[in-house]
């Protein structure tokens, strides 16, 4: 199994926002950061491959996204769902339900052709691998951001699908969580031979759990690589307006050290 992206294109009406995105050969078990700039197109490109935008009438989607054979910009709705999970930066809703029947209803909803015991053994296994065994009888409407998030990834994370696209899945999350999360997807990936597609905002953090990043900018993409590839003062400079640095922590990781922002002048 592999995704490939081909000349992907977005527009909303006549406002062009990706244009020609080629992602090559993104293999089974890989963890891709999808970095850039507010606006730099991170969370329209996730919304393209999950089927989203075409059924908003003004947005026009256009090229090519396999998943290994299946287009998944022009396949049906349900077997698509079948193959991909999304997660938007939106927050599941503070309902009067439990975060266990939450995540069961996202489950029936997507894999029907699961009976009660194995349903109940995969939120088993998720609530197990998130943590969350403690909030499993508490009310939507109790949770805290953060911990509605994490009901968001379980309900994404139970149907084991074998495309994860996750929009700012750390974004209302602490510390400890985001590390937990991101470790946790890794190791799915990792375990289930699936491939994450993931918008995020704090690079260090991507370098850190990401196989590989994706830097998009104004003209496409700008970089992409393994962390020690895609990162240097230079894409720093061209993809967010800033001067930085580019070290490596004692563990060996690339880490951004931001130093100022660049100058820029508005129209």
């Amino acid at each position: 199994m592999s995704l490939s992206l081909a000349d992907i294109s977005v527009a909303y009406g006549r406002k062009p926002v990706l244009d020609g995105i080629d992602l090559a050969h993104v293999a089974p078990g890989s963890v891709v950061g999808l970095l850039g700039a507010n606006g730099a197109g991170k969370s329209t490109l996730l919304r393209a491959l999950a089927g989203l935008l075409p059924a908003r009438g003004w947005a026009k989607v256009g090229g090519r996204a396999e998943l290994d054979g299946l287009d998944l910009l022009r396949a049906p709705a349900a077997h698509r769902l079948r193959q991909v999970g999304y997660l938007p930066q939106s927050l599941p809703q503070a309902s009067p339900l439990l975060a266990y029947e939450a995540v069961l209803g996202a489950l029936r909803a997507t894999r029907p052709d699961l009976g009660p015991a194995a349903a109940e053994a995969a939120i088993e296994t998720v609530f197990a691998e998130l943590g969350l065994h403690g909030l499993a009888l508490s009310r939507m409407g109790q949770l805290s951001g953060g911990q509605r998030q994490m009901v968001g990834l379980a309900q994404v994370l139970v149907r084991q699908p074998r495309l994860l696209l996750l929009d700012e899945p750390t974004s209302a999350l602490d510390l400890r969580w985001q590390l937990a999360v991101l470790g946790c997807v890794a190791q799915l990936a990792q375990r289930q031979r699936a491939i994450a597609l993931i918008a995020i905002h704090d690079i260090n953090l991507a370098a850190r759990f990401c196989t590989r990043l994706v830097i998009l900018g104004q003209a496409g993409i700008i970089a992409d690589g393994s962390p020690g590839q895609a990162l240097s003062p230079d894409i720093l400079h061209r993809a967010y307006g800033i001067h930085g640095r580019v070290e490596s922590c004692s563990l060996g990781f690339p880490m951004v050290l931001a130093d100022s922002a660049a100058e820029r002048r508005f129209p």
